[in-house]
């Protein structure tokens, strides 16, 4: 296929473009000015739901409440992140994985991705909603994987690749 693509072919690796129009170039380069990127040791997000904590996490994400609502048979997660407007701006993503471990290493799928809206608090630019569901059972501290967090590396970049 010609033109902007991506995929992730296996959990390690992800294509992000892809062009047949560079198949001849004498030169080729890779410019940007900034580059979505995490720390692999806060790759993850790592609650005590007891003690309403992030333990293990990447920066700007912090857990305001966890509420237990019976009626609804959930246990609601609610975040605040921070993003960077000129970035974030028009860009939602699925920041966890659905699925996740728990303390004894049992991975469990909450069956539902988080939820994104503006947030209220002040310095952040957004909530984030996670409901598990309470028909599993499951043991704290939880393990969620990130699978797009809105951090950046920032700074002109230009690499010859050819």
């Amino acid at each position: 296929m010609n033109g902007v693509t991506s995929g992730r072919p296996d959990e390690n690796h992800q294509i992000l473009f892809q062009s047949n129009y560079f198949n001849q170039a004498g030169k080729l380069f890779l410019r940007g000015k900034s580059i979505r990127a995490l720390d692999k040791e806060v790759a993850k997000v790592t609650l005590d739901l007891e003690k309403e904590r992030i333990l293990v996490g990447p920066p700007n994400l912090v857990l305001d409440q966890v509420i237990k609502t019976p009626s609804a048979k959930v246990t609601e997660l609610y975040f605040s992140l921070k993003t960077n407007p000129e970035y974030d701006k028009n860009h939602s993503s699925d920041i966890f994985s659905s699925v996740f471990t728990d303390a004894l290493g049992k991975s469990l799928n909450s069956g539902r991705h988080g939820i994104l809206s503006p947030s209220e608090k002040p310095g952040y630019d957004q909530t984030l909603t996670i409901a598990l569901p309470d028909n599993i059972s499951y043991q704290s501290p939880i393990t969620f994987q990130l699978v797009d967090y809105p951090n950046r590396i920032t700074g002109e970049v230009d690499i010859r690749i050819k």
